[in-house]
C-alpha cells in the first residue's frame, strides 16, 4: 500500500490502470461509454484503492475482506 501514498501517487494510478484493463476485458460496452464521455479510472477508482472499499462495504464484513486481502494482496481487491 506504501506506493499509493507516495509523491505523484504512483500506486494509485498503477490500480487505476489494472483497473481500467480489466473493464475493458470484461465490461466492453460501459469501457466505450467512458472513453466517450472522458470518464477515466481515476476519476471514480481512487476513493475506492486510498480507502480499500471501507465506504460501500458494510462494516460487520470488514473484517472478512482485509483478512482477505491481507492474504490474497492485491488480486483480491480487483
Amino acid at each position: 500500500m506504501r506506493d499509493i501514498y507516495l509523491p505523484r501517487l504512483p500506486g494509485m494510478y498503477k490500480h487505476s490502470s489494472i483497473i481500467e484493463i480489466l473493464i475493458e476485458r470484461h465490461l466492453p460496452i460501459l469501457s466505450r461509454h467512458f472513453q466517450q464521455n472522458n470518464i477515466r479510472a481515476e476519476m471514480y477508482t481512487s476513493e475506492w484503492i486510498f480507502g480499500l472499499f471501507a465506504s460501500v462495504i458494510p462494516l460487520d464484513q470488514m473484517g472478512e475482506f482485509f483478512d482477505f486481502y491481507f492474504h490474497f494482496k492485491w488480486i483480491f481487491f480487483y
